[in-house]
């Protein structure tokens, strides 16, 4: 059975990293506003403001989240952040959403779940447990994805 702190930890986890990655596509609406309106105060210097709140105050969501739960469980879950991200892009900022970043997210999703799952107790992390090969492959992955 998974402990009630663990829990506790990851929903205020998932909140940091929802926090900064809304905070990001609040300032991305401000700027397109501010582009078209030209001027500094304007509605749509409230909303960056907003924006830059959110994405400040997600770090202390962070810090608390670490309280309850290890870094190894709360760090792979700002892969969710940016899926929120996507969803607010394309239904507040009208964005298309790519088969691409439809694979993206599924990988993201499988990530987080392989990530958290099999990833080691940070406290006994070791220097031997550090796989050259596989960071080279999915260095190389990564980069290639983002080539393209």
């Amino acid at each position: 059975m998974i402990e009630m702190n663990l829990i506790i930890g990851i929903i205020i986890g998932l909140t940091a990293y929802m926090l900064v990655n809304l905070g990001r596509g609040f300032q991305k609406m401000a700027i397109e506003g501010l582009k078209v309106d030209r001027k500094i105060k304007s509605k749509n210097s409230g909303i960056w403001i907003f924006g830059s709140f959110l994405a400040i105050i997600h770090m202390f969501f962070q810090w608390i989240a670490l309280l309850f739960a290890p870094i190894n469980v709360i760090a792979p879950l700002e892969g969710v952040g940016l899926i929120v991200l996507v969803l607010f892009s394309y239904f507040i900022l009208n964005e298309n959403i790519t088969k691409t970043e439809i694979l993206g997210i599924l990988l993201i999703i499988l990530g987080v779940i392989l990530g958290t799952a099999f990833n080691p107790n940070p406290n006994i992390i070791q220097s031997n447990d550090f796989n050259l090969i596989s960071y080279t492959i999915l260095f190389c992955f990564h980069y290639f994805l983002k080539a393209y």
